[in-house]
Order: C-alpha cells, then structure tokens, then sequence
C-alpha cells in the first residue's frame, strides 16, 4: 500500500537525521531503556493535541485522532503524514485497526464510531453508542474503547459501560451489553471476555459480564493498551501497569514523555511508541524499548 511512495533517499537521510534521543525509566531500577524521537516532516499536525493513537500489525502505519475532530495516518518508517480523515463531531478517543490492516475503527467523546478503509479514506459505516437505561432519551456514550470482532464487525464501550457491537456488512447492530454500572475509562476485548478500567481498578470479566479478577490502582487510569499475553494501563501519574491473563502485575514501567501524560500510547513486542507534542510543535513519535 505505501510502497508506491518511496522516499528519495536525500529525504530518507534528512528524516534519519532528525532522530533524536531521550530517556525511558523503568520504574523498579532493574533496566532502563533508550527511547528515540522521530520527529514529523509535515507541518499538518494536530491543532489541538492528539487524545488517540493505534498503530498497525506491520509497525509501519500509524493512526492518531485528536480533539480537533481529525484523524491523521502517518508512515511511521519514513516520519509522513499519508491521509487525512475527516467525519467525526467530536474529539476523538479511541483507534484500531482491523487484524489485516486495510480498516480503521474510530470513536469519539460523543458516542460517534465509524470505520474508515485504509485505501482510499472512505467512510464505510457509522453508529451512535447510546446509554439506553435514559428511556425517554438515548445518553450518548463517550466512546472510550473500539475494537475488532474478526475482520466484519465491530464493538465500542462507552464511558458508562455499555457496549455494543456491529456488523460491516449491513452497517447494522448486532448485540449489546450492560458490562459495568459505574465508570468505565477503557477496555479491551478478547475470546474469554472483557477488561474494564474502572477509576480504582482493572476488572477482568467474562463473556457474561461476570468479574473474574480485579487489579487495584491508585491512580487515574488514562488507558488499556492491549499486549501479548495480556494487557497495560496507562495511569494518569506516568506509570504503565502491565498484567497477565490471571490478573498478575508483570512489571511496572515509569515512562516520562515530556512530562506529559501516557494517554496517546500504543504497545509494540518489545516496547511502546508515543505522541509528542509542546504547544503544537516539536510532533514526534517517542519509541521506547524495554
């Protein structure tokens, strides 16, 4: 898909030029970790700082949405902004991409979801997460966390806990579920179930809705970030929490980008890539390395 744009190699020297190289801590003192910067070549960045960040099964695409309502696609190896989406009402909180790459999930802080196709930009489907509990008048939901189901349907939770999941083919829901009573701040999805972050813990339920586990925190949760073997959640006092299947802690992780909070964050195999931005300049993606 982005091989039919090649950069020159004078670009490609200039864009290894400007990588630049900062500091990871890892909490417990055993390692620490180089983290390098590789800063944007467009001016076009987000006006209004980035609050979402995905990126793709290969690690070279990466999609960020922001509260400008926007959401960018840039070719993470060359540091390029590739495409532009536009559709969204409200800040956007949540990506993902599908399992092939050729999708992207998108949902905002209105209950707004839809999917894009990678290719040519086009929206192909989109849908209103509502709290349905409001009889007399749908609650519209902050769309905390989208997902995949295979690569034809898609699910959202919204900030209240209730989800709900969709099918490409006819743009049409196909089941809903009240996971949680309180609030919700992130979740992920997989064949056993569900995660929830919750303001004070992790909770681990089943297809049912049922609590299996729970992982208490002190610290706002900011973001789940989904891993292999398990998961993480970002806490709003820098930390990266990350757990197994079983609910067991695995490390924890001091990650300072910038002073800045770990909201728009995404998991690698042997790491995290972050957003960077002071005051709208300086954009770069921040890699750090266990």
């Amino acid at each position: 898909m982005l091989s039919m744009y090649p950069l020159p190699s004078l670009l490609r020297r200039l864009c290894n030029a400007l990588l630049t190289i900062s500091l990871c801590i890892v909490a417990d003192g055993a390692h620490s970790a180089g983290e390098s910067g590789l800063r944007l070549m467009s001016p076009q960045a987000h006006s209004l700082g980035v609050s979402a960040i995905a990126i793709d099964g290969r690690a070279e695409l990466v999609a960020t949405g922001g509260s400008d309502q926007r959401i960018l696609l840039w070719h993470l190896p060359s540091a390029r902004q590739w495409r532009s989406l536009a559709g969204h009402g409200a800040a956007i909180t949540n990506l993902a991409f599908s399992p092939d790459g050729s999708l992207l999930a998108s949902g905002d802080e209105q209950g707004g979801v839809r999917v894009w196709r990678i290719a040519d930009g086009a929206s192909l489907c989109q849908w209103k997460n509502s709290d349905l509990s409001y009889a007399s008048l749908p609650y519209p939901q902050a769309a905390v966390s989208v997902g995949w189901v295979g690569h034809d349907e898609v699910w959202s939770v919204g900030d209240r806990g209730y989800a709900r999941q969709w099918s490409l083919a006819e743009c049409a829901e196909t089941s809903r579920i009240a996971l949680h009573s309180g609030a919700v701040r992130g979740s992920l999805r997989d064949r056993d179930g569900w995660i929830l972050a919750a303001p004070d813990a992790v909770l681990r339920l089943n297809a049912q809705g049922i609590m299996q586990w729970r992982i208490p925190i002190d610290s706002d949760p900011l973001r789940l970030i989904r891993r292999t073997g398990g998961g993480a959640v970002s806490l709003s006092d820098g930390r990266v929490l990350e757990f197994d299947r079983q609910g067991r802690l695995d490390r924890t992780s001091s990650i300072q980008f910038d002073g800045g909070h770990n909201l728009s964050i995404a998991a690698l195999s042997d790491g995290w890539v972050r957003w960077s931005s002071k005051f709208g300049h300086n954009n770069r993606f921040l890699r750090c390395h266990f």
